[in-house]
């Protein structure tokens, strides 16, 4: 079947033309809604996350005839709801729907290379102050180079619902789930009178032990509620909250 052949039926009144003319038509719909419509249930795995489509797939025609020219295409597989259009197989990290880049797999094979298990995932980097959001831990080991046990157990510390478990940070980075954001984390800082130097951290002791502060100072600040205190006439000490909900910038992959 070609899109020249598929014209030709519906006008002849092929009920089989007219229902996989349908079919595509809503597809092509649903490819733009997900990638496009924020208040579609799957653009946070879709648009969200950087997928586009081929823009001459704007045009449902356009789309109706590369799809049937597209590796695998099967009419009445498709009619039957037996074939799915996959962006994925080719390159596992497609972003992109599009003739060249799409293929038509049977609904088990794609399985197999659709991510099935996505959740949505966060990891707010201090020293750089972006936060990044991705659907699979995978992907966020190789993009950031941090260990996935790691990053599993920052998440399920951070993300817990009934917060028993203590907030925790890895190597600078505050990682969770969902909506799960976890609160509570503060920046240690401390400056020279002059402002030329500063130092900051998540870590009080990290900054404590740059300045050769004995006695774990911040903790005695936090102890008094004091988030600012003069040390030694050199050093200005300050504490304040970390704010997840203002990155300077946010990556999505």
């Amino acid at each position: 079947m070609n899109y020249y052949n598929l014209k030709a039926l519906i006008k002849n009144n092929n009920k089989y033309a007219k229902s996989l003319n349908k079919k595509l038509h809503n597809l092509q719909r649903r490819i733009v809604a997900k990638c496009t419509n924020p208040n579609n249930k799957k653009y946070h795995v879709y648009g969200g996350r950087g997928v586009s489509y081929d823009p001459n797939w704007n045009n449902p025609e356009t789309f109706i005839k590369d799809a049937l020219s597209i590796d695998g295409f099967n009419t009445m597989e498709f009619l039957k709801g037996h074939l799915q259009l996959d962006k994925d197989s080719k390159d596992p990290n497609g972003k992109m729907y599009s003739k060249r880049l799409c293929t038509w797999l049977s609904n088990t094979d794609n399985e197999k290379v659709k991510p099935s298990r996505w959740k949505d995932y966060h990891a707010y980097c201090y020293d750089k102050e972006t936060l990044y959001n991705f659907n699979e831990i995978t992907k966020a080991t190789n993009s950031l180079g941090i260990n996935r046990t790691a990053i599993n157990r920052a998440i399920t510390r951070n993300s817990s619902e009934n917060h028993k478990l203590t907030p925790t940070t890895t190597m600078g980075w505050i990682f969770w789930e969902g909506n799960n954001k976890p609160s509570g984390f503060k920046e240690y800082s401390a400056s020279n009178l002059g402002n030329n130097i500063r130092i900051k951290s998540l870590t009080q002791s990290k900054v404590e032990k740059l300045l050769g502060i004995g006695g774990s100072k911040f903790h005695k600040m936090l102890k008094s509620g004091k988030s600012r205190c003069l040390y030694k006439n050199k050093f200005i000490l300050e504490i304040s909250n970390v704010d997840l909900d203002k990155p300077k910038y946010i990556v999505n992959f």
